[in-house]
């Protein structure tokens, strides 16, 4: 396949199609990646221009990167440096969107990753909310206000809420 056949399909692309080099230490340890190439897809599930993006290294484009929840930089490094490939979704704090992301490298030091955002119908959004409703309460919760939560936001009699009742009985009550 010639070059520019290659590029005009990375081009049209639904799929968000980016191409980057890490970038090591001294002691070979990931700190940061480079942009090398991104699509059409890419700027416009980002809000991230390729012209602009070019060549830079995504702590200057992303600076909040580097204080993720996620560490996006040693994942990749592992993947480019291994030459491995993964896939997995992940929530972005800083474009503060969640991905579906495959990753793979074609040689060492270079990593492609190819993504979509993962658009969550109501009842995902709201069993990942209640699950953090859990972990931030540790094991001190009012089970009535869990009950209500339950029964007002997850429809009676779907897969979800029979899951999260599950969950719950798993947790030690609140002692009054």
């Amino acid at each position: 396949m010639s070059d520019a056949l290659y590029q005009k399909i990375v081009r049209h692309l639904k799929t968000v199609y980016a191409y980057h080099r890490i970038i090591c230490t001294d002691d070979g340890i990931p700190c940061d990646y480079q942009f090398l190439e991104v699509n059409t897809a890419f700027e416009k599930q980002t809000g991230l221009k390729g012209s602009d993006i070019a060549g830079k290294l995504v702590s200057q484009i992303l600076p909040g990167i580097k204080t993720d929840k996620f560490d996006w930089i040693s994942f990749y490094g592992d993947v480019a440096l291994n030459k491995s490939e993964r896939e997995f979704e992940q929530y972005s704090e800083s474009l503060k969107k969640h991905f579906k992301v495959k990753v793979f490298s074609p040689r060492k030091y270079y990593f492609i990753t190819l993504f979509d955002e993962v658009m969550m119908d109501k009842q995902t959004l709201d069993a990942i909310i209640l699950e953090e409703i859990i972990r931030c309460s540790g094991t001190q919760f009012d089970p009535e206000i869990v009950d209500i939560f339950v029964n007002k936001v997850v429809p009676a009699g779907t897969v979800i809420q029979k899951e999260a009742v599950k969950r719950f009985d798993a947790y030690p009550l609140k002692q009054e």
